[in-house]
């Protein structure tokens, strides 16, 4: 179909615009901290990091990041990926760090289609949808979330996604979406019972329990 080359070309287009803005490493303190979170998972198997990152105490002393899991579990494919380059290039920290600060130029990219498919969804037509894609992401302070490694545009990708899914009325998508950004943002949670509300009257009972079995494993895995 046209419209879906024309959605796998402002993707890569937007990747590499975003990526002519992202730094290449991670500098920012709560960046760190999530990324000390993928480091501890895949070399030591655990989710508990150093006290030297934004921390929470846990159980036996152990210290756990006070940020949701999504974007250092999503971060998990690229670090494992580029692990073993890393290690034969001697610069084994610096080749890491940049590979997954690369998801956010990616992260940016998936947004800017996800706000287009939405204004589709609403209505609008093929000009007016690229205008709010990438308007939403390269006209606000998306953008500069996008520089560092933020969890708010991962948040932010998987809101848009879940209401357009229950706007095409696949509700368990939605859920499953919704499941996603509380597991990046727990606050997104709040926003559960409009998604569920809207679920309930578009399509019933049905459609509610539909986003609730898409909501559960990100609740669950967020508990």
């Amino acid at each position: 179909h046209p419209e879906r080359r024309l959605l796998l070309w402002l993707f890569v287009l937007m990747a590499v615009v975003f990526s002519l803005f992202q730094e290449g490493i991670i500098v920012g303190y709560d960046g760190q901290t999530m990324y000390a979170v993928t480091e501890s998972i895949v070399e030591r198997g655990t989710v508990a990091i150093s006290d030297e990152w934004n921390t929470l105490p846990g159980r036996g002393g152990l210290q756990y990041s006070r940020y949701g899991p999504g974007l250092s579990l999503l971060s998990i494919a690229p670090y494992v990926l580029m692990r073993p380059v890393a290690m034969l290039s001697g610069h084994q920290a610096e080749v890491l760090a940049a590979a997954v600060s690369w998801l956010m130029p990616l992260i940016g990219a998936a947004l800017v289609v996800a706000l287009y498919l939405l204004a589709r969804r609403l209505g609008a037509g093929t000009g007016a949808a690229l205008l709010v894609g990438a308007g939403g992401v390269l006209g606000t302070f998306a953008l500069p979330y996008t520089k560092e490694f933020f969890s708010e545009p991962l948040a932010a990708l998987c809101l848009v996604v879940a209401i357009e899914r229950l706007l095409a009325a696949r509700p368990a998508a939605a859920g499953l979406a919704m499941a996603a950004a509380v597991l990046t943002r727990a606050q997104t949670l709040l926003l559960a019972p409009i998604l569920l509300f809207v679920a309930w009257r578009r399509q019933g009972v049905a459609g509610l329990l539909r986003a609730c079995a898409g909501l559960a494993p990100g609740l669950v895995a967020t508990l």
